[in-house]
């Protein structure tokens, strides 16, 4: 607590300066109602179901979340950022838009030094 009643800032995110990044996957998931384990609600791609699966195992090994915590996996002007392993982008929103998790987030306006669209 801060002495105000409000929480303090976590180290990194003093440090940053602001929110460290998206989470999809990293440190984070998503169970729907029907069970399905999903790196986040807005990332729909099931990974596994936590009736069938084992939610830790899901977590440390699927195919999907090891990518999501490896920002040399991304691709387009994300995988080129210099801010890529604090940032991440928006993982969701990039799959929304390209069908692809790992793509550039279409939403961000950053452009990564030397970077050429």
């Amino acid at each position: 607590m801060d002495g105000r009643g409000g929480l303090r800032p976590c180290s990194l995110h003093h440090r940053l300066g602001g929110h460290p990044g998206v989470n999809d996957g990293r440190g984070f998931l998503f169970v729907s109602h029907r069970g399905d384990i999903t790196p986040s609600g807005f990332l729909p791609i099931t990974a596994g179901n936590v009736r069938e699966d084992d939610i830790v195992d899901v977590y440390r090994n699927h195919e999907l979340f090891a990518a999501l915590r490896d920002p040399s996996r991304l691709s387009g002007k994300c995988g080129e950022c210099e801010f890529r392993s604090i940032c991440g982008g928006q993982r969701g929103r990039a799959y929304a838009v390209t069908g692809d998790p790992l793509a550039s987030d279409p939403a961000c306006a950053y452009v990564p030094p030397g970077w050429e669209a």
